[in-house]
């Protein structure tokens, strides 16, 4: 199997249907962060000996970035109706979680255990991706139904962060 393509040298590469654009692109930019907090959700579910539900849980959110990814690259548009649901559920978990997590009113210091610090990377490379995300609905608004789903899946693993602490 191939998987270079030999035609991305130059600083281009394509999006979904083939439009052409820089490296630098904005887009492209965009892409990778959800490809880098893909990667740290990984980690994390990597990580997670057990509930099984939360292993699930961030298999369904690292499905939901794809869809991320794939409007940004021009595959498809999700409805905000949609992605409202995956509001509501990740809300649904978090009080889930808040049953048994213990949420200090102290500043926290990540590193209590190897879980509970990748819960920590993960919230912050969501919010980077969040923040990255306002600057871009800024020239592209159609983006913005996204904003609560990051910002409530960053809240979601200061959760799991608190949770994982028991």
């Amino acid at each position: 199997m191939i998987i270079t393509t030999k035609q991305g040298d130059g600083g281009l590469t394509r999006l979904y249907k083939g439009k052409q654009v820089s490296k630098a692109n904005l887009t492209i930019g965009l892409l990778g962060l959800v490809d880098e907090t893909q990667a740290v959700l990984g980690m994390v579910k990597a990580t997670v000996k057990k509930p099984a539900e939360i292993i699930s849980f961030i298999s369904e959110e690292q499905s939901h970035l794809y869809d991320l990814m794939s409007e940004l690259s021009g595959a498809k548009v999700f409805e905000a109706a949609a992605i409202n649901e995956w509001v509501a559920k990740i809300e649904q978990e978090q009080q889930r979680l808040l049953k048994t997590a213990t949420i200090s009113n102290k500043f926290v210091l990540p590193g209590q255990n190897p879980l509970e610090a990748w819960c920590h990377i993960a919230r912050t490379k969501i919010r980077e991706l969040e923040r990255s995300l306002v600057q871009y609905e800024e020239e592209y608004p159609a983006f913005k139904k996204y904003v609560p789903y990051l910002n409530r899946l960053s809240d979601v693993f200061f959760t799991l962060s608190q949770y994982f602490l028991r």
